[in-house]
């Protein structure tokens, strides 16, 4: 085995934290990916449940949100790729390749939340509060993965510190601020309408 150069020892080391991050991101796709099994058996038969496709849909929220993070840290590794060991790197290829893949990923996850999101809304749930706040985290979450795309091309064609960089990454951070909150005035909805229906099985 050929022994590694000072290089590949320093992106090793500077990178661990996103390689910890990624396997962590990958555990949690996978057990939400189990939720989601078991919630589409439950909808077999049962298609028109409100509750349960609502469930999906926080389901598949929650992957987006790991998926996304699951992406930051591929494109941190990436850039360290590139700035000590070159593109031509196998280790740079390797971590483009799984860019590709994680983008393949959370494009299909956002595809089954856009149909939960349109099965919800066939069921005349459009006008509901909830319904909306989901369709608005949605939209968000679409335009925020767009600008983060449009960052990393941008910053590895230019550099961070290029004008256009800089007022992408202030419009991402803008944008998750308010992605953020609205994702927490969705949990607290969620959290009420659970003690509400606790409260009515003591009755």
């Amino acid at each position: 085995m050929a022994r590694k150069t000072q290089a590949q020892i320093e992106f090793k080391v500077v990178t661990s934290e996103f390689t910890s991050g990624i396997k962590e991101m990958n555990s949690s796709l996978k057990t939400m990916n189990n939720e989601l099994k078991l919630n589409a058996t439950q909808l077999k038969g049962n298609s028109d449940n409100v509750d349960l496709l609502q469930q999906r849909q926080n389901i598949l929220q929650r992957e987006l949100e790991a998926s996304n993070q699951k992406i930051e840290y591929t494109e941190a590794a990436l850039q360290e790729a590139a700035s000590l060991l070159g593109e031509n790197s196998r280790e740079y290829q390797n971590l483009y390749n799984a860019l590709l893949q994680a983008g393949t990923q959370q494009q299909a996850i956002q595809n089954e939340s856009n149909e939960a999101n349109r099965e919800l809304e066939q069921l005349g749930d459009d006008t509901n509060a909830f319904s909306r706040l989901n369709s608005e985290i949605e939209k968000q979450q679409q335009e925020l993965n767009e600008l983060k795309q449009d960052y990393s091309r941008v910053a590895l064609e230019q550099g961070e510190s290029s004008t256009e960089a800089q007022e992408l990454a202030s419009r991402i951070s803008s944008l998750s601020t308010e992605l953020r909150e609205n994702q927490s005035r969705l949990r607290e909805a969620e959290s009420s309408a659970d003690q509400f229906d606790h409260t009515l099985d003591d009755l």
